[in-house]
């Protein structure tokens, strides 16, 4: 609106001078036949018809050698003066407003010299009215066409910024919504991008920036793991070693038979705590124990656990306490021996070292 603004202004004032200048052209042509017209050969309607055509309520004709005067009736005072013999490098934008707007009912006098005869001057007398409707008209059609193309302009650039900035900050924040949401989610990633403007920069810096923070919640959830596998090791081995010591303050007071026994029992205790520490750094993997699959009975398992634990829970809750196998011998799994025994030997001695007497396993 600005742009046709700034082209309308002087477009109405040439559009004035061009009015004016063919009214004296026209001007010029009536004059010229009623003045090559024999005395008497004209009549007073015609002649006042001729004026009216050419727009003009008096004609002056001045040569050098001679003045005519042409009209009907006696003029109105002039109110104003244009001269068109004068052109500014400017058209003369305020004068064309004002006449525009308030000079419909004044008397102007337009002077100009004819084309072709340069010693011919040619004054018109004419009342603004019909000049200030054209002017009206124009200005009408250039504010319609004016909003017509700005209302163009304004869909097109909401397209444009739809499409290159609008919906890439929404997809944006979306992403930085997804993310917040569930970080570990890859598919929260924004996706990447080809552009050099500033929306791609800040796309590129934003994704790396999501799989670094991705990157660090990996580790921190890492190096939780391996605090959590740390500590249940050292709980496995506190029980383990536990085990192996009291089976080796015992050896003097036994049987050689049962001296032997003992001492497999402490050998394999002591296996389980090496075995234990050889699985840490999968612990510091993340990558958890490695699984050995087997089919045995439960049953025998059970016996297992109750055998070894028999000295602790005497130990700690005198002779009465015991570890009741309740599993049915015809029970089979298909499991790692080693860590379902860790299993069930942890919750057994947890029970025990919590108080227990009796502790019964049952499928």
């Amino acid at each position: 609106m600005l742009a046709e603004g700034l082209i309308y202004l002087p477009s109405i004032a040439n559009l004035r001078v061009n009015g004016l200048t063919e009214r004296v052209a026209a001007a010029r042509l009536a004059a010229l036949a009623i003045e090559t017209t024999p005395e008497g050969g004209i009549a007073g309607g015609t002649k006042a018809e001729v004026l009216r055509l050419s727009g003009a309520s008096a004609i002056v004709l001045s040569r050098p050698d001679r003045r005519v005067l042409l009209f009907v009736d006696v003029p109105p005072p002039v109110e104003v003066v244009v001269d068109l013999r004068r052109r500014s490098v400017l058209p003369p934008v305020g004068a064309a407003l004002y006449s525009m707007l308030f000079g419909r009912d004044r008397t102007m006098l337009a002077i100009a010299t004819s084309h072709g005869e340069p010693d011919l001057v040619v004054e018109i007398v004419l009342n603004e009215a019909q000049l200030c409707a054209s002017m009206l008209a124009y200005s009408r059609n250039v504010l319609l066409l004016s909003i017509a193309i700005s209302l163009i302009t304004g869909v097109l650039l909401y397209l444009v910024l739809l499409g290159l900035v609008a919906r890439p900050l929404g997809r944006i924040a979306g992403g930085v919504a997804d993310f917040a949401r569930a970080p570990q989610d890859e598919r929260a990633d924004v996706d990447p991008t080809e552009r050099r403007d500033e929306l791609g920069v800040v796309q590129q810096a934003l994704g790396g920036m999501q799989r670094d923070v991705r990157a660090a919640l990996g580790e921190r959830a890492r190096l939780s793991a391996l605090g959590s596998a740390v500590g249940k090791i050292n709980h496995d081995l506190r029980g383990i070693m536990s085990t192996a010591v009291l089976l080796t303050d015992r050896p003097e007071t036994l049987e050689q038979p049962e001296m032997r026994r003992l001492t497999g029992r402490a050998n394999q205790a002591i296996d389980r705590a090496i075995g234990l520490c050889t699985q840490t750094p999968d612990f510091a993997r993340d990558a958890g124990p490695s699984l050995e699959r087997a089919r045995y009975r439960q049953r025998y398992l059970v016996v297992r656990v109750a055998d070894e634990l028999a000295i602790l829970a005497g130990s700690a809750r005198g002779p009465g306490a015991r570890l009741v196998n309740e599993i049915p011998i015809a029970t089979v799994v298909e499991a790692d021996h080693e860590q379902l025994w860790r299993v069930f030997a942890d919750l057994a001695r947890n029970a025990f070292e919590d108080g227990s007497t009796a502790v019964h396993v049952s499928l």
